[in-house]
């Protein structure tokens, strides 16, 4: 999984399955949404509609991305330039 910042469950389910593990498991998406809240308790964050789940640094990171540009978007700016 090293690279990556959102998985999918689907994306999720297949790392596992593709791991060298001495006993193999039948890992479903299932499994993911029955160990949801214990996910979340750590350090990640899962968005359920989307069925994904990434860092939660991640997350806070867009929010703080997401309320510059939306505060930016509110003001009035100037397309005049003073040379």
């Amino acid at each position: 999984m090293q690279g990556h910042t959102l998985l999918s469950y689907d994306q999720i389910v297949e790392e596992i399955t593709n791991l060298p593990l001495d006993q193999k498991t039948d890992f479903q998406t299932e499994k993911i949404e029955g160990v949801l809240d214990f996910l979340q308790e750590g350090e990640l964050y899962v968005d359920v509609e989307n069925t994904y789940i990434k860092l939660k640094d991640y997350e806070e990171y867009k929010q703080v991305v997401v309320e510059i540009v939306n505060s930016r978007l509110e003001k009035s700016l100037s397309s005049e330039q003073n040379w």
